[in-house]
């Protein structure tokens, strides 16, 4: 606490000088000391304000909440892709996608509930049919040269039983395919 010898800065003289005309104005005529005081407790009831537990419609009013997106990554190598998970609920997913291997891949999404291995392809059999019955290209990622980083975005995955694949001629023949499965 300041004894009366002590000098006030301007701000501080400004502070006191409103918070006392804004209780004179009020008809409060309260002295420094309950000014302060009382300055002190309006600040606390508006910031206790903002942070209410009521259960009422204001959240609701102040707009949607935004849709979250599962991030999932895939590592391509020649032969392989890996997830760091099979799984997600129904919404935005982005793949972020790394090509390990020493070739360029692809990396296709395929929503199906044929069986990731069983895929039918073209005549020459060297790559999967994304037109055939039973299939829907959900989005796809082409030319991810070897070392590189690549992402793909889809927005609303609806949920559903999907093979992630690369379709370079004969790479989905080497292994290059995975199961993903949106809930």
């Amino acid at each position: 606490m300041r004894d009366s010898t002590t000098t006030r800065t301007d701000d501080e003289r400004c502070s006191l000088s409103c918070l006392r005309g804004w209780t004179d104005h009020l008809g409060l005529g309260l002295g420094r000391s309950r000014a302060i005081v009382a300055g002190l407790a309006l600040l606390a009831v508006i910031s206790l304000a903002g942070c209410s537990d009521d259960d009422d419609d204001s959240a609701a009013a102040a707009g949607p909440e935004e849709a979250s997106t599962t991030v999932v990554k895939a590592t391509e190598g020649d032969g392989t892709i890996k997830l760091d998970r099979t799984s997600s609920s129904t919404g935005d997913v982005e793949f972020r996608i790394e090509n390990a291997g020493k070739l360029t891949h692809e990396f296709v999404v395929l929503k199906t509930d044929i069986a990731e291995d069983q895929l039918p392809t073209n005549a020459a059999k060297t790559a999967v049919d994304e037109s055939a019955p039973g299939i829907e290209v959900a989005g796809e990622r082409n030319s991810i040269a070897a070392g590189t980083d690549a992402s793909l975005s889809l927005d609303d995955l609806s949920a559903g039983k999907y093979v992630l694949i690369c379709n370079v001629p004969t790479h989905y023949g080497l292994g290059m395919h995975a199961t993903f499965t949106v809930n």
